[in-house]
């Protein structure tokens, strides 16, 4: 989805009132606090705070449920607290993934990866080896994997040894797009002791209400526009986004732009006249529109004006544009993106320029 405050809890209230037959069970999450590592990304803050509740108030839910529980699927990053109490219990545990399997691969093999009988990550060569796997360019690994004592890579590595203990790993990712991988997780290549690994991708997006962009978008040819969205995460500064306002003013394309220039954490409050002057929103306003607001991003992705997406390669917009067979050009700027990004130019789905940088 397109980003936009407070978005997710109200989509979560509309999901429960249009499927009143689901049982919810709500836990409070115990007051943050910012873990030792002096990490301040509120994701991680967050995923800590998520990790201690359900260790300390979770477990009497799950006790008093009515009918008990036939299994439990749950995300990647509470493995490590979810695991020992559904073993204690005996329900069996999916887990979520919400990257690509390539990436997936990377993460399970992490604890093998790092460990004090291990080289580190490019002392032999420019490659980091997966076993079934083509090699992964070190260039593409996120840089705090080089460092195992922060926070992101501890975490991922504690929950990624929980992993062989699922009774299966659920992948939004679909054949067709990751076959090797896909096939080298599931024939024991990667790692002998994981569970099978199910890709249910594309997932089916979930009806919201149409958002106000279409309106112009069905005014537009079939496949002229370029749709320009880089997630909720990636904010840009000023002289990147005149850059990118010149090169879609000089690239004769219409084209919708969602615009960010604050993370997600920080109140985006810079108007587009300021970002980007009132001299370019004047000339290209007969061909292009730039927004500053939540935007319905499948429904975008759907419509027949869209021919291409430049994107932040994030997983879940990849999926998204797949669904639709909308090519990307990806400028990945974190996180698992430059895997993803060299995924999808595996896949013949779209173009990575490598030389973009993070």
């Amino acid at each position: 989805m397109g980003f936009g405050g407070g978005k997710g809890v109200l989509d979560l209230s509309n999901f429960f009132s249009t499927y009143p037959h689901i049982n919810r069970l709500d836990f409070e999450i115990l007051p943050r606090k910012p873990p030792s590592s002096t990490n301040d990304d509120p994701f991680f803050i967050q995923f800590e705070a998520i990790s201690r509740s359900v260790v300390h108030l979770l477990k009497p839910l799950l006790l008093s449920s009515s009918p008990p529980l036939s299994a439990i699927f749950s995300d990647f990053t509470v493995s490590m607290t979810l695991t020992p109490i559904l073993e204690e219990l005996c329900i069996p545990n999916y887990v979520l993934s919400v990257t690509c399997a390539r990436f997936l691969s990377l993460l399970a093999y992490l604890p093998y990866l790092i460990n004090e009988n291990s080289p580190k990550f490019g002392e032999s060569d420019d490659y980091v080896h997966i076993p079934g796997l083509s090699p992964l360019p070190l260039s593409t690994i996120p840089p705090p994997f080089f460092n195992p004592t922060l926070f992101f890579t501890s975490f991922a590595i504690s929950n990624a040894l929980f992993l062989p203990k699922a009774k299966g790993i659920l992948v939004n990712t679909f054949e067709r797009f990751e076959p090797d991988t896909l096939a080298a997780l599931n024939n024991g290549r990667v790692l002998s002791n994981l569970p099978p690994v199910h890709p249910i991708g594309p997932l089916e997006p979930y009806k919201l209400e149409k958002g106000e962009q279409l309106s112009w978008l069905d005014d537009q040819s079939v496949k002229s526009v370029v749709y320009v969205c880089f997630g909720n995460r990636t904010a840009m500064s000023k002289d990147q986004i005149r850059e990118l306002g010149d090169g879609l003013e000089r690239s004769g394309c219409p084209f919708l732009w969602v615009l960010k220039s604050s993370k997600v954490d920080k109140e985006d409050t810079e108007e587009i006249e300021d970002l980007l002057g009132d001299s370019f929103l004047e000339r290209i306003k007969n061909r292009g529109i730039v927004v500053k607001a939540w935007v319905n991003q499948e429904q975008v992705l759907a419509h027949p004006a869209i021919g291409g997406f430049v994107s932040h390669a994030g997983w879940n917009s990849v999926m998204e544009a797949a669904r639709y067979g909308v090519p990307l050009l990806a400028w990945p700027p974190h996180g698992d993106q430059r895997v993803i990004s060299e995924v999808v130019e595996n896949a013949g789905f779209g173009v990575w320029v490598r030389d973009w940088g993070w």
